[in-house]
This record gives structure tokens, C-alpha cells and sequence, in this order.
């Protein structure tokens, strides 16, 4: 048994402009990748960091606007200079935080 290949409805493709790679990743598109060609803010990496591995790669793409392969490349990136737990730790202590401010003050949302 072998793995059944996801084919796009290139017709729909064809109106919407959408084109994969020859991994069935989309290719960048001004519609879905609005972060595309811009840095990394410290909120993304964080968010990266912390949900690579959880979320499929698709889904952080778009959370992050922008393209599969961009995501997978920086995180490749960041997991060779060993700063994949920094950021994780970052998301964690802001989380954490956000948690501790809203059992002081039940219903105020603090940022």
C-alpha cells in the first residue's frame, strides 16, 4: 500500500491562482502570505517555535502569513543555533503571566 497523493482541483487552482510545489505546498500567494519577505517579530518565533510539531506546517503558515516552506526553513534554522527552547520558554512566560493576571482580576485582560 502506498500513500495516497493529494491532487488539487486545478481548475479551481486555475481561477483562485493557486499553485503547490511538487510537495503539494503552496506556493506563495498575495491573498494568504501577507508577512511574506517581512522579519520574524519575536511573537512568531515564539509562536513557531511552540506549536512546530503540534499544528501541521499549513496551518502555522497561514497563522504566521506566510509560505510553507518558509516556516519549515526557519525553524531548521533556529533548531541549528539552539534557540528553539529559548523561544518556547519566551511563549511559555508570557502565557503564564497573561494566567497569573487573570486570577488576580477575574475578567480584565491585561497585555
Amino acid at each position: 500500500m502506498g500513500v495516497a497523493k493529494l491532487k488539487s482541483n486545478s481548475e479551481m487552482d486555475l481561477i483562485d491562482g493557486i499553485t503547490y510545489d511538487k510537495h503539494y505546498r503552496m506556493t506563495y500567494h498575495p491573498d494568504f502570505h501577507l508577512n511574506h519577505g517581512l522579519k520574524f517579530s519575536n511573537e512568531d518565533l515564539e509562536y513557531l517555535c511552540m506549536f512546530y510539531g503540534i499544528d501541521k506546517n499549513r496551518t502555522l503558515a497561514f497563522g504566521l502569513g506566510r509560505t510553507e516552506s518558509v516556516i519549515r526553513s526557519k525553524y531548521e534554522y533556529l533548531k541549528r543555533k539552539g534557540l528553539i527552547d529559548y523561544y518556547r520558554n519566551r511563549y511559555l512566560r508570557k502565557y503564564e503571566a497573561f494566567d497569573l493576571a487573570e486570577t488576580l482580576v477575574p475578567g480584565v485582560v491585561r497585555r
